[in-house]
């Protein structure tokens, strides 16, 4: 695993979360730890995990603080009844956590659902001279996007239409997957499709069917499958494995049927897992 060359841009990934972290937090970390070039900051209510990251941090704080730094932040009141309402937010990051950002070239937001094989397969020069980084094409990717630290940032969320009625609502409303056409001149926007989310009803795999992955194997900071012969991912979005309301419908969320998905030792994560339908597996089981 390299350093960072210097001359890399520093990028910023806030995660709120609240609650208890999920099974496979550990392994998620694991991943984040083999992408030096990329900070990961968590505002949490939860303890540290066991498998510390030299470029992971957790910025403790609640809910309720979070609904007063936005409405300090905005001006106006967004209600956060839920955790899951903070995605509605997410295009504003850059103006609610300016003073967490300061020196950082970029900053974004990503899911837990997912583990990182090289990033910079993805970010390359041409995607970072654009405002806004999307791993969809379709849609900003809400669970992986990067914005660049600039004064305009702030306004960002604005530039969705009814952005501001719609974020007052208790329910979240999607607001941090806007197509990319509706920033139009104003911010430069790379939105490019990374094959991320295997499993989609709606998005085809790289060879146009939806013949999808079966299992993944993530080794030392890459990300393979036993689909795509040679190829590496930047990241594995496993909601559909996971569950939720969407998965169900799209008759997937297996992992919701077993009694638990982690069947490795999360110490063990440096040596490699494999994912799939059952869960988290040793590399060499």
């Amino acid at each position: 695993m390299a350093e960072p060359p210097a001359s890399r841009p520093r990028i910023l990934l806030f995660i709120p979360y609240f609650g208890a972290w999920p099974e496979w937090i550990d392994l998620f970390l694991e991943t984040c730890r083999w992408n030096p070039a990329v900070d990961w900051l968590f505002l949490t209510d939860c303890p540290p995990p066991a498998n510390w990251c030299p470029n992971v941090r957790y910025h403790p704080t609640t809910l309720a603080e979070l609904e007063r730094r936005a409405e300090a932040r905005l001006g106006f009141h967004v209600p956060l009844r839920r955790p899951y309402k903070v995605c509605d937010l997410r295009l504003s990051f850059a103006l609610l956590f300016d003073d967490l950002a300061r020196g950082y070239d970029y900053l974004g937001w990503s899911d837990v659902d997912v583990v990182y094989g090289d990033l910079g397969t993805f970010l390359t020069g041409e995607a970072l001279a654009h405002d806004l980084i999307s791993f969809n094409a379709v849609h900003v990717s809400g669970h992986l996007a990067l914005m660049r630290n600039m004064p305009a940032a702030r306004a960002l969320a604005e530039a969705v239409p009814g952005w501001r009625e719609k974020v007052v609502a208790e329910e979240y409303m999607h607001l941090d997957e806007p197509a990319p056409e509706v920033f139009g001149d104003r911010f430069r926007v790379h939105a490019r499709e990374s094959f991320n989310t295997p499993l989609s009803p709606i998005i085809p795999w790289r060879d146009g069917t939806f013949s999808f992955p079966r299992e993944w194997c993530w080794s030392r900071g890459t990300l393979t499958n036993d689909k795509d012969a040679g190829i590496e991912f930047p990241y594995l979005h496993f909601m559909h494995w996971k569950g939720g309301w969407w998965p169900r419908q799209c008759g997937n969320a297996q992992w919701e049927r077993l009694d638990r998905v982690v069947h490795l030792d999360p110490r063990d994560a440096h040596r490699g897992f494999r994912i799939n339908e059952g869960g988290f597996f040793a590399l060499d089981r």
